[in-house]
């Protein structure tokens, strides 16, 4: 089932070191609650054509507190995809962000990713559900790092002369609905 279309991206918003020549990095959020008495393992699919996902991004998936860093896989049965599988408790929520690896790249520049995401049973999925419901939210969010931000040298900075600025913007749910059954 396709879930959202999806921009992951770093990028100068203007050329030069003048103070408005900010980097953009922006991610990708989807917050999954599962509406059922059992937990509920699914996958998420990623597809990207030009160019296509790679070491570039990271997965991360929050639930119960615990941050889960994990690289995209392949997807075995069709190579165009990049595959997360993740695991929701009963009745819990989680949040899966997609991000550019800026915490292994910090010097990642002009990257620019877009596709789409979709969402499916994944390989251990519970036998006694013959589906799942789920409510779905996508996002779009980004910050705005400052022109003298050095990501090598976060020591050597005087924050408080820094100027971050967020922002955040819902994406619309493919079937135009945040319920849906997986």
């Amino acid at each position: 089932m396709f879930v959202s279309t999806f921009e992951i991206l770093t990028k100068k918003i203007a050329p030069g070191n003048s103070p408005s020549a900010r980097k953009v990095v922006q991610a990708y959020f989807l917050t999954i609650s599962n509406l059922e008495s059992n937990s509920v393992e699914i996958a998420l699919d990623f597809t990207a054509i030009t160019p296509e996902l790679s070491s570039a991004v990271i997965s991360i998936f929050d639930v119960a507190d615990i941050n889960e860093f994990q690289p995209l896989i392949p997807n075995p049965s069709d190579s165009k995809k990049m595959r997360r599988v993740v695991n929701i408790p009963a009745h819990d929520t989680g949040l899966f962000i997609l991000q550019p690896n800026i915490i292994q790249q910090p010097d990642l520049d002009n990257l620019e990713i877009r596709g789409f995401v979709e969402i499916a049973k994944g390989p251990f999925f519970n036998p006694a559900l013959s589906t799942a419901n789920l409510l779905l939210s996508a996002q779009s969010r980004g910050t705005f790092l400052p022109a003298n931000f050095d990501p090598n040298n976060p020591g050597g900075i005087d924050i408080g002369n820094l100027d971050f600025d967020q922002i955040a913007y819902d994406l619309p749910i493919a079937e135009g609905k945040a319920m849906v059954a997986v």
